[in-house]
């Protein structure tokens, strides 16, 4: 095992426990099976579950993971499951087009969101504004123009 693919494999359990927000790019179907893997061979270790649901800093439950993490690389059970959930990440990311908690946009003229032509992304969230107030002095259009 490569230290990228440890620390892909980190990144991925550290996210699916604090709900990171890296993590939450990725489709439910696959957040999902990434939390349940998690449960499955992080969770049933006591040490690491009392840590993992302690209030402490992210960085001490990072240590306790990457510890139990290098203990089950020694399973080649577990290797091959993490194998697959590492390559399954890599497919598994929503894909938006938004912008995501806007404070506040002052425009004296026109402002456009969405694209002038078909964009050969399949998004799952596009043309949204969330956040907080948008002023506009002329015209202000939501949406694609093809």
């Amino acid at each position: 095992m490569t230290e990228v693919f440890i620390k892909k494999g980190l990144d991925l359990i550290v996210g699916a426990v604090t709900k990171s927000k890296a993590f939450a790019r990725f489709t439910q179907d696959f957040a999902d099976a990434a939390i349940e893997f998690v449960g499955s061979w992080f969770l049933t270790d006591p040490q690491t579950k009392t840590v993992v649901e302690l209030d402490v800093d992210e960085s001490v439950k990072t240590q306790q993971l990457k510890s139990r993490l290098l203990q089950l690389l020694e399973d080649p059970t577990f290797k091959k499951e993490l194998e697959q959930l590492v390559n399954a990440s890599e497919k598994a990311t929503t894909k938006k087009n938004i912008l995501d908690k806007v404070e506040e946009i002052e425009v004296e003229g026109n402002f456009r969101v969405g694209d002038d032509r078909p964009s050969p992304t399949n998004y799952q969230e596009k043309n949204i504004i969330t956040g907080g107030k948008i002023k506009v002095g002329k015209d202000f259009h939501v949406g694609d123009i093809n």
